[in-house]
């Protein structure tokens, strides 16, 4: 059971190589909510039982082995990230751990679980073209639309029907997997926000970095969630 004084011990992914700025960031966000954040790295496995929680992060281009298919688009690989990944995501569904998969986290989600991807985005829809620059990675900002009722929903609000969101990607969700449902898209239609179809355990993947946004109140919300939702274990739409 976790700890309420102490905060839920949620595990980050990453690789054991690079991404030091994307760990900080998204372990300062769970410290943030009230979470504690433990680093799992294809070298650093977890103690699962000792997870409430799990935050898979964004980074390398996922191997299309996983779906399917031949290597025709991708830049970076790292196998044993997506092997140690993948398992968990797909345990953390099974023994309903809370999930909040970002970026690539969420392309794997939707992998795990039986999905596909696209991998060139720019190919499948011609008007996005990857952010590129750490100044336009910081500060662009592209429009997501709510599409159903959900989490995402319930945190970003309905009220306006556009928001905002950085967009570092350059890979896309093609088949969604039969368990998840997609809740928010972007101007073209293509995939920002997936969800588990059956609302039990919060298992949210969102296409952008709410980390990199620790100013934006609302993007904060999801790492609070995440960790009340691991602090009420079980509970209906926890």
């Amino acid at each position: 059971m976790p700890n309420r004084r102490r905060g839920p011990i949620i595990g980050v992914t990453g690789p054991d190589r690079k991404g030091w700025a994307l760990r900080g960031f998204t372990h300062f966000a769970v410290r943030r909510a009230g979470g504690r954040a433990a680093a799992v790295t294809p070298t650093r496995g977890p103690d699962r039982e000792r997870l409430a929680g799990l935050v898979v992060a964004g980074g390398a281009d996922i191997d299309p082995a996983l779906y399917g298919q031949a290597d025709v688009a991708c830049r970076h690989l790292d196998p044993a990230r997506d092997r140690l990944e993948a398992d968990l995501l797909r345990w953390a569904v099974q023994t309903g751990r809370p999930v909040l998969a970002i970026c690539r986290g969420m392309q794997l989600l939707n992998v795990a679980l039986g999905g596909t991807l696209h991998q060139d985005a720019a190919r499948q829809y011609p008007g996005f073209k990857p952010t590129t620059g750490l100044y336009r990675q910081a500060t662009l900002r592209r429009p997501v639309h709510i599409i159903k009722r959900g989490w995402v929903a319930d945190l970003l609000g309905t009220g306006r029907k556009v928001h905002l969101v950085n967009s570092l990607h350059r890979q896309a969700i093609a088949e969604v997997a039969p368990d998840l449902e997609v809740v928010a898209v972007d101007e073209q239609g293509m995939v920002q926000a997936l969800e588990l179809a059956k609302k039990g355990v919060f298992t949210v993947g969102v296409q952008w970095h709410p980390e990199l946004m620790p100013h934006a109140k609302v993007q904060m919300s999801f790492f609070r969630a995440l960790v009340e939702a691991c602090r009420r274990p079980g509970e209906p739409g926890a």
